[in-house]
């Protein structure tokens, strides 16, 4: 929506922003990198805030005075215009009353389900799920640490760099997030979610450092005898007797030793 309002009105479109928390509450925008992100982009840019409608924005008020204090202007694409202040207050103040009645009907509708003996939840196949989702959520964690560590292997001077150098330096190069494999979904890193990935980025890199440093034993490519005194006797198998191991040698010379071999 915001791509294609941008290609039609012929605007350049700097970043897309997006949290994965609710825009309810009073202190709900405090806990919202994303939107905190787009505040200061506009404010260093003198950008515009391009929004799908008004509650993406915010669903509570006190958002407001970050965005009219700076002077900031909101546009709206399900409106089609730019927002002004008493229009924001009121879509805003409709979309956390609208917010606050969902609320209400869904406790309300839970408190009658579990009145009528209603079991509320997965009741079915519950730790199937948890299993699934842990295994998903463990081999997604696993790709990002592997392709974390490809990158700082080829990145000179990353352990002299602050958290926030390595942040930028890996969000200018696009390798981003991966929050959801299934929808493709990239963001940009921070540095909170950067920090649990990095301590297991570090132990892979010492890892393979310990796999590279670890000496390689080569088998000898020895022939087995046994001499006349019954013990086994190593020779190079270069000095070995070629028609031991010729594979048309007839079966009765090769396994005259073993009388008994295939038969049974």
């Amino acid at each position: 929506m915001l791509r294609g309002y941008c290609n039609d009105k012929k605007l350049d479109l700097l970043s897309i922003e997006e949290d994965d928390r609710s825009a309810a509450g009073a202190q709900g925008h405090v806990f919202r990198p994303g939107l905190q992100q787009v505040i200061k982009i506009a404010k260093e840019q003198g950008a515009k805030i391009l929004v799908p409608s008004a509650d993406r924005l915010a669903r509570h008020p006190d958002v407001l005075p970050g965005i009219l204090d700076n002077n900031l202007h909101v546009i709206s694409v399900a409106d089609g215009r730019r927002l002004g202040k008493k229009a924001l207050e009121r879509l805003i103040d409709r979309a956390r009353r609208e917010r606050d009645l969902i609320s209400q009907r869904v406790r309300e509708g839970a408190a009658r389900a579990k009145a009528r003996g209603v079991k509320l939840g997965n009741t079915t196949n519950l730790g199937v799920a948890q299993r699934n989702g842990a295994v998903s959520n463990a081999a997604r964690a696993d790709r990002k640490v592997q392709e974390l560590a490809d990158f700082i292997e080829r990145t000179p001077g990353w352990e002299k760099m602050t958290l926030k150098e390595k942040v930028d330096l890996l969000n200018r190069s696009g390798l981003h997030n991966l929050i959801s494999e299934k929808r493709n979904e990239r963001r940009p890193w921070t540095t909170s979610s950067i920090r649990k990935p990095l301590k297991k980025v570090e132990a892979e890199l010492e890892l393979r450092k310990d796999l590279e440093e670890e000496e390689i034993v080569v088998a000898p490519s020895w022939a087995w005898d046994t001499s006349q005194d019954g013990q086994i006797d190593a020779s190079n198998r270069d000095d070995y007797p070629s028609s031991q191991s010729d594979e048309h040698t007839p079966a009765d010379i090769a396994y005259q030793d073993h009388p008994g071999f295939g038969k049974f």
